[in-house]
């Protein structure tokens, strides 16, 4: 099995968050790391790269596109199915942004937040 990309995500807005299975649910988080690229090519400000989960439905912005689509969360497992999105072509670098938080997002993780921040650490245990 090919090895999934980690995403760490900070939460855009203060908000409290519940000690829940489900405590990503409702912020809007922005993306500051992914494995295997240099977080100096993420986006920042408006054209952020984000991700927002609420009741079974994630949608975001990709780096050069809108996303969404359907998640599960069983017993302490975050479920990503596959995502759609507007098809808008981008300059070669938010493209490349674009189709690796795409790759990262597929798949079972384990969420943790801590400190207003997201983790997603695929099932193969990298963070």
């Amino acid at each position: 099995m090919k090895a999934k990309s980690p995403l760490t995500l900070i939460m855009l807005a203060a908000l409290a968050i519940p000690a829940a299975a489900t405590e990503f649910e409702g912020p809007t988080w922005q993306l500051t790391d992914l494995r295997g690229l240099d977080a100096g090519t993420l986006p920042s400000g408006p054209k952020s790269v984000t991700a927002h989960f609420e009741r079974g439905r994630i949608s975001g912005f990709s780096g050069c596109n809108r996303y969404f689509g359907s998640y599960a969360v069983k017993q302490d497992r975050l479920v990503i199915g596959s995502l759609a999105g507007s098809m808008m072509a981008c300059d070669p670098s938010s493209m490349a942004v674009e189709n690796a938080v795409k790759r990262a997002l597929a798949g079972t993780f384990r969420p943790v937040v801590a400190d207003g921040r997201l983790s997603l650490t695929a099932e193969s245990g990298e963070t």
